[in-house]
């Protein structure tokens, strides 16, 4: 499948490294016998620069332009192709033109390290920066890979002399790094991969590996004495503000009157963080979470992100959880309540005072704007000693509207503004940019001002924008959302992202991945020339993985107890997702209702 500019191999490490980070992954690498594309080192010593461009003086210029110092690590990286300028007319011959060069450039450094223990040791680094650090590293990860390779021994045949010397050194190199790392039934050798036996071989490891996680997992389940339900949801909360605070934007002021709000022993009031969309409350609230354990060692800290979970998503399923937890905190013991905001604000404010009075707590609630209740009154006006309370709403809304009518205190409310020209210019300038869809490499600075992004979320559209060749920067202050959209659809086709958006819009609390692939391959934009289910299917999956690439900053996965499925991370991009894909959207619920009932 043709996805522009993105590599397929960087998609497919790239969708294994999303995958990972919720469920067990299972990579099966099949290791052709063929030298495939031009593979060169990403990383390049001094040493090993200067002895290419001496010894071969002619080849000087085309490590230059492929390589690029990196000062501050003091080695030599691999520029990628992202970094040279060229336009829609040329761009196909200057791609042809960059293959050739890496071609050159690869001969040219297996004649610089003409020895055997030279040429070995670059093959070797070559495969480690390759396949070594972004499987063999993660020891649990390897444990579970399987490597399937052809018998080089018997059928080499074919090809000329040089090639089959040179496929043979590669494939001797990946097998003897693979018995150091792997356990050995993981590598599958075969010589045709028709035969019964070979399948047989494939089920037999593939089954062990699913079994042995399976009772790692039966291992971890039990939770005697604790309700399953709400330790779930706290591992989901922290995962969800964990992934958070990573992308905090510097909010020092806004962080510091936190800061002393938690600190002051006579702060008897709710903090209120606010400010308009995608200005930064949410990784700000994150953040002081993440830091509520070191300014007060002492303190518990519960905090809740709204719509982060199944159980986060209303006000009602919200307190239950924030009750249950704060019980077992007072008494060790799991109670349950009659489910209504009244009964539950009755249990917070008496669970508050009893906790508060063995011990300090911080209670955080992010984005109670999110709650179609927009009932406030369970959030108290004055708060028991050792008690605080921090929560945050968006500018203008209904929830902030009735907190600023409730809450007297003028301490009570922090502003997120926009960021100041002199931010923005700061991080702009220490902004580094890895190209979507890029192996590594090169990285540049980001310096395109065309419109002065405000917020973290324009910030964030602009670092996209300079992540790709050819993109398109917003014409006004107001279309930053609609540049996100443009920019994907000129890259994948404006129909099938239409499409994939349509779906991720149509449910509430998203679609599993298997379910998105399953319903794009049905869609004509995806099916293919031979119309069979297998290679729609296969259209579909690598494009739902090129998606997820690309939006990777406005995407996350929304877990509940037993799965995870995508969801927009902020709602500025969801609600101008729905606005502009929304023509579709009563067609594809019908169709999504359809493949459920079929389900049943």
């Amino acid at each position: 499948m043709d996805c522009g500019q993105l590599d397929d191999i960087v998609v497919k490490l790239s969708e294994l490294r999303r995958q990972n980070r919720v469920g067990y992954v299972v990579p099966i690498v099949f290791v052709d016998d063929s030298l495939g594309p031009p593979v060169l080192p990403h990383v390049m010593t001094r040493q090993d620069f200067e002895l290419a461009r001496t010894k071969i003086p002619d080849a000087g210029k085309l490590i230059e332009k492929w390589y690029t110092l990196d000062a501050q690590k003091n080695h030599y990286e691999l520029r990628n192709e992202m970094m040279f300028e060229t336009t829609f007319e040329t761009q196909e011959a200057d791609e042809k033109l960059w293959h050739n060069e890496k071609v050159q450039l690869q001969i040219t450094l297996m004649k610089v390290f003409d020895s055997i223990s030279l040429r070995n040791g670059y093959i070797e680094q070559v495969f480690q920066q390759e396949i070594h650090n972004k499987i063999i590293i993660n020891s649990e990860l390897a444990k579970r890979s399987v490597w399937i390779m052809k018998n080089y021994d018997t059928d080499l045949g074919h090809k000329c002399k040089s090639t089959a010397t040179e496929s043979k050194k590669r494939l001797e190199q990946i097998s003897k790094q693979l018995k150091i790392e792997l356990p050995e039934t993981n590598i599958i050798f075969y010589e045709d991969a028709n035969t019964d036996e070979f399948i047989k071989k494939i089920e037999s490891v593939l089954l062990s590996i699913v079994e042995s996680v399976i009772k790692e997992r039966e291992k971890q389940e039990p939770a005697y004495g604790t309700d399953a339900l709400l330790l779930e949801e706290l591992r989901i909360q922290a995962w969800f503000g964990h992934n958070t605070s990573k992308q905090a934007v510097r909010r020092d002021e806004a962080m510091e009157r936190v800061k002393k709000y938690l600190m002051n022993v006579n702060a008897g009031y709710p903090l209120v963080l606010y400010g308009p969309p995608g200005s930064g409350k949410t990784t700000v609230v994150a953040s002081v979470a993440k830091h509520s354990h070191l300014w007060n060692q002492d303190a518990a800290v519960v905090v809740r992100f709204a719509n982060a979970s199944a159980y986060s998503s209303s006000l009602e399923q919200t307190l239950n959880s924030l009750v249950v937890q704060l019980n077992l905190l007072d008494s060790g013991k799991c109670t349950w309540f009659k489910h209504n905001v009244q009964s539950y604000s009755d249990q917070i404010i008496r669970l508050l005072g009893s906790i508060g009075a063995k011990r300090p707590i911080t209670l955080i609630i992010d984005g109670i704007d999110r709650f179609k209740n927009d009932d406030v009154n369970w959030i108290p006006q004055s708060l028991p000693n050792n008690v605080k309370f921090v929560i945050s709403a968006t500018e203008p809304s209904v929830h902030l509207n009735r907190l600023q009518q409730t809450i007297k205190s003028v301490d009570s409310f922090i502003r997120i503004a926009n960021m100041t020209d002199e931010q923005i210019d700061s991080m702009l300038s220490a902004s580094i940019i890895r190209p979507i869809g890029s192996g590594g490499g090169e990285t540049l600075k980001n310096n395109s001002k065309t419109v002065t992004a405000k917020t973290p979320l324009e910030l964030q559209v602009n670092t996209m924008c300079s992540k790709m060749r050819n993109s398109k920067q917003p014409p006004s202050s107001e279309n930053w959302v609609e540049t996100i959209f443009d920019n994907v659809e000129s890259l994948l086709g404006k129909d099938k992202v239409s499409t994939a958006i349509s779906h991720i819009c149509s449910t509430r609390y998203g679609l599993l991945d298997s379910e998105v692939v399953e319903l794009l391959s049905m869609e004509k934009e995806f099916l293919t020339s031979d119309q069979t289910t297998a290679t729609s299917l296969s259209s579909a999956g690598f494009f739902w993985s090129a998606f997820n690439e690309l939006l990777s900053s406005f995407l996350y996965w929304f877990k509940t107890d037993r799965y995870a499925t995508i969801r927009w991370k902020n709602t500025v991009i969801a609600e101008a997702a729905a606005r502009r894909y929304g023509a579709t959207d009563r067609r594809v619920k019908s169709k999504i209702l359809s493949y459920f009932n079929s389900q049943v």
